[in-house]
């Protein structure tokens, strides 16, 4: 099934929505501490007026497999991410319209952990 997982690499926070224990992800959202700024992967984005497109057009993306991907930024205050963890559900728009992925509580606290993690001036 699907879910939210949260990992780290070296200093980068990776918080990922995609099928347990395998490579495909719907998406991918990073962090470094103290950027104010988390960058996305994926087909779809979150829907917000702050998403600022990275990449001029689709990328294969490790480990986006499979599929097209686009880079965005995007405000790590954005209603959006904070949405996530405060109420469990984010709003992302892709070339198949409009999709809303949830969080339970276990998975809220995971996007609450990134979202502090990444805001924090920990090096």
């Amino acid at each position: 099934s699907m879910a939210w997982r949260l990992s780290y690499e070296d200093s980068l926070a990776k918080l990922t929505y995609g099928l347990a224990n395998s490579d495909h992800l719907a998406v991918m959202i990073t962090c470094a501490p103290g950027e104010s700024t988390a960058v996305v992967y994926g087909e779809a984005q979150p829907d917000s007026p702050r998403l600022v497109r990275a990449s001029m057009g689709p990328a294969a993306l490790d480990p986006l497999t499979g599929g097209d991907a686009y880079v965005s930024l995007i405000p790590l205050q954005d209603a959006s991410l904070t949405g996530l963890a405060s109420n469990g559900s984010i709003r992302l728009v892709g070339d198949a319209g409009p999709t809303v992925l949830r969080a339970d509580r276990a998975e809220r606290r995971l996007a609450a952990d990134f979202l502090a993690y990444c805001g924090s001036a920990r090096v």
